[in-house]
């Protein structure tokens, strides 16, 4: 995990580094689902930005207060 890390700077967007790390993550952490959050400051709401598992598709783009 250590090794790929090199690649997240290169990354284009906030949404790209936030896939990139769950798939990371994914490799090390056996799970049935994960996501990664953003907090908009100007919104003041977590957005769902990457999920995988049962719903993602669902899941991502939405907010919580």
């Amino acid at each position: 995990m250590f090794e790929a890390l090199h690649e997240l700077p290169h990354k284009q967007t906030p949404h790209e580094a936030m896939e990139f790390g769950l798939e990371l993550l994914g490799h090390m952490v056996s799970s049935a689902a994960m996501s990664g959050c953003l907090y908009d400051i100007n919104t003041d709401e977590m957005r769902f930005v990457a999920a995988t598992g049962p719903g993602a598709e669902r899941r991502r783009g939405t907010a919580l207060a």
